[in-house]
Formats: C-alpha cells, structure tokens, sequence
C-alpha cells in the first residue's frame, strides 16, 4: 500500500532473482515507470538492472519478439526518456541492444566534436527526446497525429543520431 501511494516500482522478490528468473520484468518496470507520471523505481530494483548477471540472463532467455512489444509499450507512456535514462545508467541497453548493428558502435557518451552540439550523443538525444514528447503529445491530445504515430516518432528521435557511433563516421 506505501508503494502504491509513493509510486514506487518494486518486486515482490529478490529483484536480482526475479530478473534472473523473468529476465522480460525488467521492460515491464521500465515500460511502467514511463507510463505513471509519478513512479520511482526503487533503488534494489536499479541496482538489480546493473548485475552482469541479469544482462547475461536477458541475453539468453529473451527474444525480440517478447521484447518488441514491451519496448514499444515503454514508449507510449508519458515519460518514454526517464526510462531510456536508467536503460543505459545500468548498462541494460548492451542485452537490449544486442544487435549485430549495435556491435563495435562508439560509446553513446561519444563526444560529438563539432560547435554545432554543446552535449555528448546521449544528452544531445535525450534532450531532443523529451521536447519532442511535449510536441508529440500535444499533437496526439488535439487529435492530429495518433499513439501509434507518436510511438513510432519518438522511437525514431531515439536512434536519429546512432550513425554518429559508427567508427568511420564518428
């Protein structure tokens, strides 16, 4: 009951053992901590998403296509970045992002090295991300662009800059 009035995401168990045995929990805490304005995740349940371990189990025991929709389930919610923040804090988005594409990139930190950007590729994205959200959600309020749309937008505004971590372009 304390939670539910403090919004704070928890596991029921051991958040490193519910992981490991559903390693798929952890897009649900996330897609939940994006969809309730209000949410925390409680501090065991970050530290749990930085194990080593956990990373490894969600390798393995996760497909894409149990992934899939809880990623794009994470970005319908209000706070789409707040929740792609404790992705990459806690080293998750390397399972998530376990793609040949995604392999031997530049860190998303990467210095973008030229006066047209004052932030780094991550901070860069994450800025653009939560302006566009307020302009999105506005266009899905008055009804001019659907869920799905904003979904799809938001998802694009998240890997507009990735080219920039290609070793040969960056």
């Amino acid at each position: 009951l304390e939670d539910l009035q403090s919004m704070t995401l928890r596991t029921p168990l051991d958040p490193v053992q519910t992981f490991m045995d559903d390693p798929l929990r952890i897009l649900r805490v996330l897609r939940f901590n994006s969809r309730y304005p209000g949410a925390q995740m409680a501090p065991d349940v970050l530290h749990a998403m930085s194990d080593p371990g956990v990373h490894e189990a969600y390798r393995v025991k996760v497909s894409p296509e149990r992934a899939g929709p809880e990623i794009l389930k994470l970005f319908t919610g209000e706070k789409p970045v707040d929740s792609l923040m404790a992705l990459y804090n806690t080293g998750m988005d390397k399972a998530i992002l376990n793609l040949p594409d995604f392999q031997n990139l530049h860190s998303f930190d990467m210095d973008q090295r030229n006066p047209h950007h004052d932030f780094n590729v991550r901070d860069h994205t994450f800025k653009v991300m939560e302006q566009y959200n307020s302009i999105l959600k506005e266009q899905q309020e008055s009804g001019n662009i659907s869920k799905k749309d904003r979904t799809l937008a938001l998802i694009a505004s998240w890997f507009h800059d990735y080219g920039k971590l290609h070793p040969e372009i960056g």
